[in-house]
C-alpha cells in the first residue's frame, strides 16, 4: 500500500507517521483486502490541526474515499478522519468490490460542465453598512477561479454513495434511468439531498 503522509504549516515526525500508516493499512485490509493508495495531510492552523485523508480504491479513476477532522492535537485529528473514513467503509463494503469499481471507473460521459468560484459582492460590514463593488451593479458576478468536471451517466445509488464518501458538497450526474440532469447534495444536517426535475413538467 502506498501511502503519502505531508505536512503543511508543520513537521511530520515518524512516530506519528508510522501511527498514519499502520492504521490505513489495519483499514484498507479489513474493508478492501487488498493494496490501494492513500494520500494524507496534516494541516496546522494555529493552535489547531485538520487532517485530510484521500484514499484511492482500485486506481485513481476508480474510486475515492475521502475524510477529514479538526482538533486540538495531530494525533486526535487524524485518528477522528480515520474513523470517519472506516465508518464510510464500512457502509459500502459489499460494492467496493473489483467488478463495482470498474462499473464506476467505466461511467459513461454525458458532457463536461464548467464549475466556476465567484467572489462575494458586496463589501458590506456585519451590520450592513457599505457598497457592492462596480461590477455588482450590472448583475455579473466576478469569477475568481474556474474548472472543468465531467457530468456522468450513472443510478442515482451511485451518486449517493460517491457524494457520501467524498468531501464534495454537491455532485451533479445524470440518471442512467430518467435520462435527466440530477443533483444530489450534502445538507446541513448530514443527510444527502436529492433533486429531480419533474417528469411532468419536463
Amino acid at each position: 500500500m502506498n501511502i503519502s503522509v505531508t505536512g503543511r504549516h508543520m513537521s511530520v515526525g515518524q512516530s506519528l507517521t508510522n501511527h498514519i500508516e499502520d492504521a490505513l493499512k489495519t483499514i484498507s485490509n479489513k474493508y478492501l483486502g487488498r493494496a490501494t493508495d492513500a494520500v494524507v495531510v496534516i494541516d496546522k492552523d494555529g493552535a489547531q490541526f485538520k487532517a485530510g485523508i484521500t484514499l484511492h480504491v482500485g486506481t485513481k479513476s476508480g474510486l475515492t474515499i475521502q475524510a477529514e477532522e479538526t482538533s486540538d492535537e495531530a494525533y486526535a485529528a487524524f485518528d477522528g478522519a480515520a474513523t470517519r473514513l472506516a465508518k464510510q467503509m464500512r457502509r459500502y463494503k459489499n460494492r467496493l468490490t473489483d467488478h463495482h469499481l470498474h462499473k464506476i471507473s467505466a461511467f459513461e460521459k454525458h458532457s463536461t460542465a464548467s464549475e466556476k468560484v465567484v467572489a462575494r459582492t458586496s463589501t458590506s460590514d456585519e451590520n450592513g453598512n457599505g457598497s457592492a463593488p462596480d461590477d455588482a451593479k450590472d448583475h455579473t458576478p466576478i469569477v475568481i477561479a474556474e474548472t472543468n468536471s465531467d457530468i456522468k451517466v450513472m443510478s442515482v445509488k451511485d451518486a449517493v454513495m460517491l457524494m457520501d464518501i467524498s468531501l464534495k458538497q454537491l455532485l451533479v450526474f445524470k440518471n442512467s434511468k430518467s435520462g435527466q440532469l440530477n443533483v444530489v447534495y450534502r445538507r446541513p444536517d448530514g443527510n444527502i439531498g436529492w433533486v429531480e426535475p419533474d417528469a411532468k413538467a419536463a
